[in-house]
């Protein structure tokens, strides 16, 4: 995969995971737009002070072929002091689409953090036109 230039932040990491369930809605396609969904997420702290990310993210099920591996991109952007911005981008284009797989993705920073230097994140599941891009925030769980 060559590096998708147009996603904010930088350039972090690949990752590359197998296909998990579909996922049927029972919507008609009239009535959905464009917008990827916005990802499942949780954040951690690992024992080395790097924030850990698991993210399902939502791959249309037209985009993607049965048992097909998808490699996603993984930009980083800290907003602010105590914010971080992980962008997950992959090749596609907007559909409509009421069938999707669910992938999960996890990656960790290779920075580390005092454990309230970053108290939230968001993740994003990138759409070429900022507008459709969606995402979910969260606060980081402090280690035990």
């Amino acid at each position: 995969m060559e590096k998708l230039t147009s996603v904010p932040g930088t350039m972090m990491t690949y990752a590359k995971t197998e296909q998990g369930p579909e996922i049927n809605f029972a919507i008609s396609t009239k009535n959905i737009d464009t917008r990827p969904l916005p990802p499942v997420i949780f954040a951690t702290y690992n024992d080395k002070n790097q924030v850990v990310v698991s993210a399902t993210v939502f791959v249309p099920k037209c985009l993607v072929s049965e048992k097909e591996v998808v490699k996603f991109q993984i930009n980083e952007f800290r907003a602010n002091t105590n914010e971080l911005y992980f962008y997950i981008a992959y090749k596609a284009h907007p559909v409509y689409s009421n069938e999707f797989y669910a992938y999960n993705v996890n990656f960790n920073t290779t920075e580390q953090f005092n454990s309230d230097e970053i108290s939230k994140i968001k993740v994003i599941l990138w759409d070429k036109d900022p507008e459709g891009s969606r995402g979910t925030e969260t606060t980081v769980k402090q280690p035990a």
